[in-house]
């Protein structure tokens, strides 16, 4: 007899919980940390069903009949097949060493990890209570009615920059001369939480992006600052400090919280020693719209003796050039657009600084942010190489030209160099004095890996990614490239446990995916490589069509699987290249993989005219080697080298 399940979709929560994924039955939505993971309905049912019924061996027949009903379903077996692929690859998970669905042969299915109701479970100390507490005196208090005065907004980064530039100045230089093996500081600034009742994300983040530019380059050889993109993790400020410094490798936090209201200011913020959670430093800023931009100074000297009057003083820093406040607002708010990451929220950025331009054109960090816009617009091939690159090298030399000292501006110039002029050199160049400038910079230790490889040297390559995933150390990006650099050092067993770290970190990342079965195939591991490659085509879209052809294709032989696959794939990346979606180097990899030199060479030469980015790399990419030796393969290499 059938044995009775233990939920049934009628009468599940309509939520369910398990590790850091979540099930909203109601939506139809699986997210993971609270951000949606794509999948498609049918799958969304079987995964919910599995997830009702944590433990217990569910057959395909229960699954058929809770899940599509009793009617009659011409290509059941395919069509679960395809949603139980969808469903680990949205999870992340592994056929062969399974976290969430086992596969039982011939019985069915069973999903491992332990479920709670949402509502269910206790979290850890939230960031938001240690951050009230820190400036509960200043937030309890009514505020005065006044005026609205959004002047006083634009400029609290500068306040709180120049106050915890001197603040961290005096800590990194105690009475006592500092031993020559004292460990270098690591710090992590939190997001901080806007308590407005009209939140202004842009601003808060702006605020979190200044400070983490203005302390990386205030002592690089005692202080290192952690990446933006690994600190937006924490956003939600339900970790504990010590979970924060464990995860980032930091030995201190910055949080805070900041407070507008009828035109008065209030920024609480706190400095925390992670071994011990001491609070080394916590102070409030209430400052009215009138002392906004000369209090800057006097914020500092506040702070400076909050810490402890026993220390040395420090010679005061030069205050910075102050840019019109609405021209620094339309800055902020190009940044909150910038960080999105999306081609559109990119070009919505771009908007932005414009505005900012025209209101105001000497502020040096705006050009820079502008150049690296349009670079990330080229390399998401959202722009032609030479519509995106002339532009972003016009704006990071006036960044330069009014800024010499901006470490930015060089990393921009840097990658225009490497990525369109083909000139090495030049690159290693800029990035170089960017890393003088300002050592915490990730991009400019990313650029420089694949400068090093261009330049065939990878154990300097990796050396620099692995500062750049240092800097950024839960940035799925930052890690798979140690995967990619790793496989251009032919050290395909290093980059696949490297990969296979990313997917525990993001479960479901296409581009640790796709590494790990380049890994596999470099491996000789055909079967192990099949499985990933079908699963990155699942997330490609791959229809049920395509993907019962290429199971056809590899049930026999996995070599000849991943041959249609690789196919499927070359079809994918041509209707992508017409719609000006891809280059045409990816599609010259396919076609060399399948047997098609002449095409490929076709296709080289194409992203030659391009000027397309990766091509500085081909003379390092095993993918051409069975071209080495033709002339025309060699003639075409010859010209990815400036001269």
């Amino acid at each position: 007899m059938q044995e009775e399940p233990a939920v049934r979709l009628g009468d599940r929560p309509a939520r369910l919980r398990f590790g850091i994924f979540e099930l909203d039955v109601p939506a139809g939505e699986l997210r993971r940390d609270g951000r949606p993971v794509r999948l498609q309905p049918q799958p969304f049912k079987v995964l919910t069903y599995l997830a009702a019924n944590p433990g217990r061996v569910i057959t395909r027949d229960e699954l058929r009949e809770h899940v599509w009903g009793r009617e009659i379903f011409v290509d059941f077996e395919r069509g679960l097949n395809f949603c139980v692929l969808q469903i680990r690859t949205a999870l992340g998970d592994d056929a062969q060493n399974p976290r969430f669905v086992q596969t039982l042969p011939r019985r069915g299915y069973r999903f491992l990890a332990p479920v709670a109701a949402a509502e269910a479970g206790e979290v850890e100390t939230p960031r938001e209570t240690r951050v009230a507490t820190a400036g509960a005196e200043a937030l309890r208090g009514d505020v005065p009615a006044a005026r609205t005065g959004p002047r006083l907004a634009r400029w609290a980064v500068w306040i709180v920059a120049a106050a915890l530039l001197a603040l961290f100045a005096v800590v990194l230089r105690p009475n006592r001369p500092r031993p020559q093996t004292a460990p270098r500081a690591m710090l992590a600034v939190l997001p901080f939480r806007d308590l407005s009742a009209v939140p202004q994300p842009h601003f808060v983040d702006g605020l979190t992006e200044e400070l983490i530019a203005r302390l990386g380059s205030l002592n690089p050889s005692a202080l290192g600052v952690i990446a933006r993109t690994s600190v937006l993790r924490f956003a939600s400020g339900t970790e504990s400090v010590r979970k924060i410094g464990r995860e980032l490798s930091v030995t201190h936090v910055l949080e805070g919280s900041v407070r507008r209201e009828g035109g008065r200011l209030r920024i609480a913020a706190q400095l925390i020693r992670v071994d011990d959670e001491t609070h080394i430093f916590s102070e409030t800023y209430d400052r009215d719209e009138g002392a906004a931009i000369p209090v800057q100074d006097e914020v500092a000297r506040t702070v400076v003796g909050a810490i402890s009057r026993r220390l040395l003083p420090m010679p005061q820093a030069a205050s910075p050039k102050h840019p019109s406040p609405e021209a620094f607002d339309a800055y902020l708010k190009g940044r909150y657009w910038a960080n999105k990451g999306t081609a559109a929220d990119l070009v919505q950025a771009l908007e932005f600084f414009q505005e900012s331009i025209r209101l105001n054109g000497t502020d040096a960090r705006v050009y820079a942010a502008v150049a690296e816009a349009e670079i990330l617009l080229r390399m998401r091939d959202a722009r032609p190489a030479r519509e995106a690159f002339p532009k972003a090298e016009h704006a990071a030399r006036r960044a330069i030209q009014l800024s010499p000292g901006l470490a930015e501006g060089h990393v921009s110039l840097g990658a225009v160099a490497l990525w369109y002029h083909w000139d090495p050199d030049e690159a290693e160049r800029e990035l170089t004095e960017a890393l003088a400038l300002n050592p915490s910079l990730g991009a400019a230790h990313h650029d420089l890996a694949w400068v090093h490889m261009a330049k065939g040297r990878p154990d300097a390559a990796l050396t620099a990614i692995r500062r750049a995933q240092e800097l950024d150390p839960l940035s799925p990006r930052a890690r798979v490239d140690v995967g990619w650099v790793l496989l251009r050092a032919r050290r395909s067993a290093d980059a696949l446990a490297e990969c296979r770290r990313t997917l525990e970190l993001e479960p479901g990342f296409s581009q640790a995916e796709a590494c790990v079965a380049e890994a596999l195939t470099q491996l000789g591991r055909h079967q192990e490589a099949f499985d990933w490659t079908t699963r990155v085509l699942v997330k490609g879209e791959a229809g049920p069509e395509q993907f019962a052809a290429i199971a056809e294709a590899g049930r026999k032989e996995p070599k000849d699987g991943l041959r249609e696959a690789r196919r499927v794939q070359l079809e994918r990346k041509l209707r992508r290249l017409a719609e000006g979606k891809a280059g045409h180097y990816g599609v010259a990899v396919d076609q060399v993989a399948l047997g098609l030199p002449e095409d490929a060479l076709r296709s080289l030469e194409k992203a030659k005219e391009e000027r397309e980015p990766m091509m500085v790399l081909l003379g390092s990419d095993d993918a051409f080697g069975t071209l080495r030796d033709r002339g025309d393969f060699r003639e075409i290499l010859k010209g990815t080298r400036k001269h």
